[in-house]
């Protein structure tokens, strides 16, 4: 999950090196990462099938080989294209290792979902924190920005090996009742998936993902192009951002699981829109914005965590089509900010992250009042 974590904070950090380099519109950087997202869902899909068949095992792997092959190439980067092919290849990888790790995360932790899963992706945020501030001061330095890419090799190889030797205690069977069950759980899950829970679950998630990139991927932009910020210090409110995200996914879930999951999804999405309107109002205080990651640190493993302990069981087979409706709903949304950046400028195109924060709140509201969740109670 640290090796994860690494991939939003470098491309946020190294954007405006790479426009620089490269001359191209916002819009096209929008494109590309809509792209590799593509490639994500359907690995999702894919790693989806690989593990009922071989178990997680060789998720994992696969996913790694992928992120190593990404990492070595990003020294070869000529182009656009080529830089564009790279971002592809690594976020297919990260498709594997998303789904291995909530996979994993699904079996271990059955009680108080929302804390385990947020002290497993807590060590997305260890990634982020660390890669931000790197690959600011990378990009500056006589090795480009490159190397922030390419430096992460480091933590995949070590990975690579220690998973390809670890066994893991996935049981398949493939007698006649292996496969009855199977198909039972198949029915259970398209009866499950025209729930509106379920795709009010994919809708929050999806929000709550599009405000974590919009300001990943974009507050370093902003605050080298309208601030006047150098990179590497803008790539260090960046890395406060993943700092704090990552000691709110520490200490935050407890509050998750007293006032209950959706009732806190809302609150913590009125405090990221708090802190994004702060941030503008008062320039000279940018670390506003990066006070945003406190309460974006537990979007994603409390929505996941209230798919776990709504459907139990189920929820394992709900993630995969969860997270391709969540993401595809972020990727759309992340392209419309791209190209507000050339429509309308840099401060417009960023302020639109604050319609994220927003459509979170009042999605959370509008769950409370209309469906029937297992957490919204306060315990």
């Amino acid at each position: 999950m640290v090796l994860f974590g690494t991939f939003d904070a470098v491309r946020g950090a190294t954007l405006p090196a790479i426009r620089a380099e490269f001359g191209v519109l916002y819009n096209l950087f929008g494109l590309s990462f809509s792209i590799a997202t593509v490639g994500f869902m359907v690995t999702i899909y894919a790693s989806g099938r690989l593990a009922a068949v071989r178990g997680l095992k060789p998720v994992l792997l696969t996913g790694l080989a992928l992120v190593a092959l990404a990492q070595f190439g990003s020294a070869l980067i000529a182009g656009f294209v080529s830089f564009s092919l790279i971002v592809l290849l690594m976020q297919t990888g990260g498709g594997f290792l998303e789904m291995g790790l909530n996979g994993i995360g699904s079996r271990l932790f059955i009680r108080r979902p929302a804390v385990g899963m947020s002290l497993l992706h807590l060590f997305f945020g260890v990634g982020s924190t660390i890669a931000g501030a790197f690959a600011g001061r990378m990009t500056m330095t006589g090795f480009g920005w490159r190397a922030a890419y390419v430096a992460p090799i480091a933590l995949t190889l070590p990975l690579l090996a220690l998973f390809a030797l670890v066994s893991f205690p996935d049981r398949n069977s493939d007698s006649t009742s292996g496969h009855i069950e199977h198909h039972q759980r198949d029915e259970r899950l398209r009866v499950a998936l025209r729930q509106p829970q379920v795709r009010m679950l994919a809708v929050l998630l999806g929000v709550g993902i599009l405000l974590e990139i919009g300001i990943g991927n974009w507050l370093v932009n902003y605050l080298v192009v309208v601030r006047h910020y150098s990179e590497a210090q803008a790539g260090l409110y960046l890395s406060l951002f993943f700092g704090l995200f990552t000691a709110g996914r520490l200490f935050c879930p407890y509050v998750a699981e007293h006032f209950g999951y959706i009732r806190t999804i809302g609150w913590f999405g009125f405090g990221a829109l708090v802190c994004l309107v702060s941030g503008f109002l008062v320039p000279d205080y940018p670390a506003l914005f990066s006070l945003a990651g406190v309460f974006v640190s537990i979007l994603y493993p409390t929505v996941m965590g209230e798919l776990m302990k709504t459907y139990g069981e189920r929820a394992t087979r709900l993630m995969g089509p969860v997270l391709v409706a969540a993401i595809t709903l972020a990727t759309v949304g992340n392209w419309l900010i791209a190209g507000l950046h050339d429509l309308a400028g840099v401060q417009a195109g960023f302020m639109s992250v604050l319609l994220a924060a927003l459509a979170l709140t009042l999605s959370a509201r509008r769950a409370m009042s209309r469906y029937s969740f297992s957490s919204n109670s306060t315990s």
